[in-house]
């Protein structure tokens, strides 16, 4: 073998051990901020476990809780347990769900008034949530805390995609217009904008708009915001109507489908903290992928590329200066199961190198990493957007991650 092959060798061999060093050193990093958690009941209510994430929270605002999947129900109980701590221990009052803004920002003022009980309240968010038996509790617990400690509902969601929409929100946008001069003056523009909410606010919205509809709908609909006052209700459901029929065209809003929608949810939750509830604490209930804060720095991700261009989390945080906390859900195996639905979806084990086998290690079914106070700047691979593996520095995208080894579905 000639000096030089040999010497190429021995670099190839220092390379791959300093690589083992550097591994190593990363793996002893995460064991060493792997903090346990005893359980994820809702009904275990001594919260001294919890405690560590609330020190990690501090004096945090608003928090979001994300979830790998909308099908998780061992996620749903963790996330119980969290907001009875964040309400009775940190006094967060206001959990926005990732729902109807519309339909959950108004069946709440009639919840609160007492004109409805908790079921209508609960039919009002999407059924992914309220109709799995696991989460059950949460809403037992909103009941429980009405009368001396309320919780206010809130939605962030720009499609209007529940029953009550379906039947109240084309006159709730005729009502707050139709005694407004510049609507009077022009009725063929308001009754052509009104016909165009029709045709666009549903499943399968009409294909058949035209490019020169579209600009008027887009104009108008700014028109109409500048009748109202920019602190109110009435004009923040104009902007989310505009959002959410324009989340449906690809052809003429430069931000493409979901990520017109993250950013409307995005707006929704900024005037919701800024207007609406400025003195309150919000816990904010939504998948993963709308939580996280730079989708710029994701890797790999085909399976949900709209993931890349934008998020809730990242379009609040360009907006919003108070302190916030971001707390992703992983998991190492398991499986999801929508509620009412027969279909069942396993996920193994991961094979390769990921922060899920190096919290395994420690042996807790249950544990806690805070990325905040983390000095770590390369990417490693985490189920941090779904049930899959994805690279990226996720330190800079959550603040923290919430670890359950084994995942289970809905029933």
């Amino acid at each position: 073998m000639s000096i030089k092959k040999r010497i190429f060798n021995c670099f190839i061999l220092f390379l791959c051990f300093e690589s083992c060093i550097a591994q190593k050193k990363d793996e002893q990093l995460f064991i060493q901020a792997t903090k346990q958690i005893q359980s994820i009941s809702p009904e275990a209510t001594n919260f001294d476990d919890l405690n560590i994430i609330g020190e990690a929270i501090g004096e945090s605002d608003v928090v979001f809780l994300g979830e790998q999947d909308h099908g998780v129900a061992s996620t749903f109980e963790a996330k119980i347990r969290l907001v009875k701590y964040l309400h009775e221990q940190l006094g967060f009052n206001v959990i926005a769900f990732e729902s109807d803004f519309f339909t959950l920002n108004t069946i709440n003022e009639e919840y609160q008034k007492g004109n409805i009980g908790i079921d209508s309240l609960r039919h009002s968010i999407y059924s992914i949530w309220s109709r799995c038996k696991q989460n059950q509790p949460l809403f037992s617990y909103i009941e429980s805390c009405a009368q001396n400690n309320p919780i206010q509902i809130a939605g962030v969601d720009c499609r209007h995609a529940s029953n009550f929409s379906s039947k109240n929100h084309r006159q709730y946008i005729k009502s707050i217009l139709a005694s407004k001069d510049f609507c009077k003056n022009d009725t063929t523009s308001f009754n052509q904008y009104l016909n165009m909410i029709e045709k666009c606010i549903k499943a399968v919205p009409d294909s058949t708009i035209q490019l020169q509809e579209k600009e008027f709908f887009l104009s108008y609909s700014d028109q109409l915001m500048n009748l109202f006052d920019s602190n109110s209700f009435e004009r923040q459901e104009l902007l989310n109507t505009k959002f959410s029929v324009v989340h449906q065209w690809k052809d003429i809003y430069p931000l493409r489908n979901d990520t017109t929608r993250d950013f409307a949810m995005g707006q929704n939750l900024y005037w919701l903290k800024t207007r609406k509830y400025p003195r309150e604490k919000i816990i904010v209930w939504a998948h993963n992928g709308h939580c996280y804060k730079r989708p710029e720095i994701v890797k790999d991700i085909p399976r949900i590329p709209n993931y890349r261009v934008g998020s809730m989390g990242n379009y609040f945080h360009q907006q919003y200066n108070g302190k916030t906390y971001s707390l992703g859900f992983i998991s190492l195996f398991g499986k999801r199961k929508f509620a009412n639905m027969e279909r069942t979806t396993f996920f193994e084990k991961p094979r390769t190198k990921c922060l899920e086998n190096i919290i395994a290690k420690t042996g807790f079914p249950y544990a806690f990493i805070n990325f905040s106070v983390l000095e770590y700047d390369r990417s490693f691979n985490m189920t941090g957007l779904g049930c899959y593996l994805h690279t990226s520095n996720w330190t800079q995208n959550y603040d923290g991650v919430f670890y359950i080894e084994e995942i289970y579905g809905c029933e």
